[in-house]
């Protein structure tokens, strides 16, 4: 369903009816855009046959026409207008002063999504919504969900991240249709902080979801660790608070999951040792890869290297050696590499012929980075270099001029000794025209609250 989904959409941007202006890690389209014209031209036909309507006030409705789709955008008016609403199938509330009696009018709805809505408890109505395919509550109050969910037999997916719920309903596993289920529970009632949010907390049953797909960000025993070798359909998976006992069932669990591309593994704290070598078969189609925590060994597992169809991978804490690194460089599909915490040598070297499909690169929080060398040949593809909170990095990287792609050099956080060296490299470097490459610098200063853009001429 999701693959002919994802047909349809390819269609129309083949059409030029639909441009693409956002790609997830994968190259998947994220967001999309049409011609002003072709959307005044949609939305007109749309309101006038009832099959689209987007709002903010109540004046805007249509009503000598039955209604089956509704997206109501900042909506404040108390005034809404239901008569000619019987026949709804989605219904998008977003930022939205709703009233949720209304909802209980709405029985034919298959796709229900209210994304900050003021509310910090789920409208009763909702789990009358026998129909409902889709529920989403992202970006809510919503602290706890009812055991009445489990009526709702059709749903496919329930989107409740960034909410504030911290433990489903034991009535989830009911629903044995559900595809996917996105979770993740939010810092506090502030809206623009999010982070450090939580892992949720799932009851006992979960191998009876042998639909699900998508399962994340969720918080990992052994009990729930030993159920997910039920779920062979799984693509996407993020646990979190992984212990040593939980470990020891991961990678049978892991080994059942031929469809896995995604995988995100979070240590629940730093005494715990994450020992992935075990993985047998190791999930050779992942795609994107997560690992928070120290590894056994300070090195990757053995299999790391045969993850050919890796995309993207975040490693955080890792302690790794410099022989990791010289693994990661082998990897032919990597674009996307961000090491926090994770590397603990004083010099990092990235060699000749290493990264070759390497676009972003991010080193963060290495205290005992010192010096960092670009060999001629590495990296020919990097067009963005991040350097974040590497308290020992003064020196310019050596080799910077060998980065002949690079677009943008961001650094965050970073002594102000480099910036200045960096500066001053750009100005000693005469006028030679010809072979002048020019790299963006944003530079923000933690300390001071200042940020500054500045080009760096690489000849």
């Amino acid at each position: 369903m999701e693959d002919a989904a994802d047909d349809y959409l390819n269609q129309l941007v083949q059409r030029n009816l639909l441009q693409v202006m956002m790609t997830n890690e994968f190259g998947r389209a994220k967001r999309f855009q049409i011609h002003d014209l072709m959307r005044e031209l949609i939305v007109s036909r749309s309101a006038k046959e009832g099959l689209l309507v987007l709002s903010k006030e109540a004046s805007e409705f249509d009503t000598s026409c039955n209604v089956r789709h509704l997206i109501l955008d900042r909506y404040k008016s108390g005034d809404f207008p239901t008569q000619k609403m019987t026949s709804l199938r989605s219904f998008h509330a977003f930022k939205t002063d709703l009233d949720a009696s209304l909802l209980s009018r709405f029985r034919l709805l298959t796709v229900l999504n209210l994304w900050y809505i003021p509310v910090n408890k789920l409208p009763s109505a909702v789990t009358n919504l026998l129909n409902l395919h889709y529920l989403g509550i992202r970006s809510t109050l919503i602290k706890e969900l009812p055991q009445e969910l489990g009526r709702l037999h059709k749903l496919q997916t329930l989107d409740a991240k960034w909410s504030m719920v911290q433990r489903l309903p034991s009535s989830i596993t009911k629903l044995k249709g559900l595809r996917h289920l996105i979770l993740f529970t939010r810092h506090g009632s502030d809206f623009r902080i999010m982070f450090p949010g939580k892992a949720v907390v799932l009851p006992d049953g979960m191998a009876n979801l042998t639909c699900l797909q998508t399962l994340k960000y969720i918080e990992a025993d052994e009990n729930l660790i030993r159920s997910l070798g039920s779920l062979r359909q799984m693509r996407s998976l993020e646990l979190s608070g992984m212990h040593e006992g939980s470990l020891v069932h991961l990678p049978s669990s892991i080994s059942k999951m031929s469809y896995l591309v995604s995988l995100g593994i979070i240590s629940r704290d730093a005494n715990v040792e994450l020992d992935l070598e075990p993985f047998s078969p190791p999930p050779l189609k992942l795609q994107k890869l997560t690992l928070k925590g120290r590894l056994t060994g300070c090195k990757l597992p053995s299999w790391f290297g045969c993850l050919s169809n890796l995309m993207e991978s975040r490693l955080h804490s890792s302690e790794l050696n410099e022989d990791s690194i010289g693994l990661l460089s082998s990897l032919p599909r990597l674009f996307d590499l961000s090491l926090w915490g994770a590397y603990k040598e004083k010099r990092l070297t990235f060699a000749a012929r290493g990264y070759p499909f390497l676009t972003r690169l991010r080193l963060q929080d290495l205290p005992c980075l010192a010096h960092v060398e670009f060999q001629k040949g590495s990296l020919v593809n990097l067009k963005k270099l991040m350097l974040s909170y590497c308290a020992n990095l003064i020196e310019v990287p050596q080799g910077i001029e060998n980065l002949i792609n690079l677009e943008n050099l961001g650094l965050f956080g970073m002594p102000s000794e480099l910036s200045r060296k960096i500066q001053e490299s750009q100005e000693s470097g005469g006028n030679h025209q010809a072979n002048k490459h020019i790299i963006m610098v944003e530079d923000i200063s933690v300390h001071q609250g200042t940020k500054t853009w500045y080009q760096l001429r690489i000849y």
